[in-house]
């Protein structure tokens, strides 16, 4: 037997804890019956039509039930449809509830709702509240046949390279009880093979909901398990041996990041060659102490990093160690300032070889940045391509613009040390290494 532990935080303030532990018996399912007794053959008289207005999906009529025989007619209304219980498979079966009880109840605790561009009908049931057990136990908690064996499913037999993963339903149920907000935000610190990301895609699938997740982790089966798992969920939630057995796919755009690593950021550091050639001088081990207790503070100052890496600042790569090498790999400069300066982006627009990026700070400095391959566009384009693109009136909008580069544009100053047009490379340069706040 496994055990699993969950905190739940009360926000200072709140009094969360009985909402957060008291649940209900509502049910609010799909009006389409599975499991036993659930064919249309078990019980004819519950297998008839529901119309529903296609565009404002209230429900418009109930048809007669059908006998098992019969075929179903031809409707042929362009601004309504018929839905019978029909599975995903094309199995005829039957409705939760008798005719006379939908007419009762349509538009009200029976209604349509579409899912994944397919129409349904669902209905809800009112239901006591009761305590959340703080112990769950049952077959869908078991982390073998709905973790490791799930896995299995996802990848194949033998291909995963995670041991002891989490039952989905275990974390799917914690991340139910922590919040019945449809648009919540779920962050994992710690993701392991990516549970707590394929629970949120499972729950978004069985309500439409708009839950989003956020997913850390240092492991190196990142890029065999967790990012895998997530692309193959999104494709489908049905696999067998590591062969998707749907093409039911779910609308999702998720970003992964890589943070460069103590190391990385060691290898990449630009160092004046007359104070690096008397680092040969000490052993590993010293070179390193000094790097870390002089010569960052003292001697390096403005040379810390290569300044060239502005001039084309849309191909710039960073030396990586993989397997004991370094290998350059491709950085977004334009995402990682953004970070930097902690801003909200809200429009992006290139044109040839620049990049206007507008948005506003965490503190609501309505700013512009200006991207420019140096090598390939002059301050004469970059005026031409700006002002055609912000007049007068507009560029005045902005509090602050950054640009790369040395510019023509003129300069103003906004407050006692601070002027409108800021160099991207001096900002970049203090924010990356401004030891004053750590």
């Amino acid at each position: 037997m496994t055990h699993e532990y969950g905190l739940w935080a009360i926000p200072e303030g709140k009094d969360l804890i009985t909402k957060k532990r008291e649940i209900s018996d509502d049910i609010r399912r799909n009006l389409r019956r599975t499991g036993t007794d659930s064919l249309r053959t078990d019980v004819p008289k519950q297998f008839y039509g529901i119309e529903v207005d296609k565009e404002t999906l209230r429900i418009v009529s109930v048809h007669r039930s059908l006998d098992v025989d019969e075929e179903i007619p031809i409707h042929d209304n362009q601004n309504t449809i018929v839905i019978y219980p029909i599975d995903d498979d094309g199995i005829q079966r039957r409705w939760y509830y008798g005719r006379d009880r939908v007419e009762i109840e349509a538009n009200d605790t029976v209604w349509a709702k579409i899912i994944k561009g397919k129409y349904h009908i669902h209905y809800h049931q009112d239901g006591k509240a009761k305590m959340r057990k703080s112990v769950w136990v049952g077959n869908l908690m078991d982390s073998s046949t709905h973790g490791t064996e799930l896995l299995n499913d996802i990848f194949g037999m033998g291909s995963r390279d995670f041991s002891f993963p989490k039952s989905i339903y275990a974390v799917k149920d914690s991340l139910d009880s922590i919040s019945d907000n449809p648009s919540s935000m779920y962050l994992d610190y710690f993701s392991g093979s990516g549970t707590t990301g394929h629970a949120t895609i499972k729950l978004n699938r069985e309500d439409g909901g708009n839950r989003k997740y956020i997913l850390v982790e240092m492991g190196t089966y990142f890029n065999t398990v967790t990012k895998p798992r997530i692309q193959k969920v999104i494709y489908t939630d049905n696999w067998k041996n590591g062969q998707p057995q749907d093409k039911e796919g779910i609308s999702q755009l998720f970003k992964y990041q890589v943070l460069e690593s103590y190391e990385d950021a060691l290898n990449n550091l630009f160092i004046a060659s007359k104070v690096q050639d008397g680092l040969f001088q000490f052993s590993e081990e010293a070179q390193e102490e000094y790097l870390l207790n002089y010569m960052l503070d003292v001697e390096t100052q403005d040379h810390l990093f290569n300044i060239q890496m502005f001039r084309n600042p849309f191909n710039y790569q960073l030396k990586v160690t993989e397997n004991n090498e370094l290998v350059p790999t491709k950085v977004d400069l334009v995402e990682t300032f953004n970070y930097l300066i902690g801003l909200y982006v809200e429009r992006i627009q290139r044109v040839g070889d620049i990049k206007f990026v507008e948005g506003k700070t965490r503190e609501g400095v309505k700013t512009l940045i200006i991207w420019r391959n140096l090598e390939t566009t002059s301050n004469e384009e970059t005026e031409k391509r700006f002002r055609k693109i912000y007049d007068s009136v507009r560029s005045s909008e902005f509090d602050q613009i950054y640009i790369n580069g040395d510019h023509h544009f003129d300069n103003m100053r906004t407050g006692e040390d601070t002027f409108k047009v800021k160099l991207i490379e001096e900002t970049f340069f203090k924010q990356m290494f401004n030891i004053s706040e750590l």
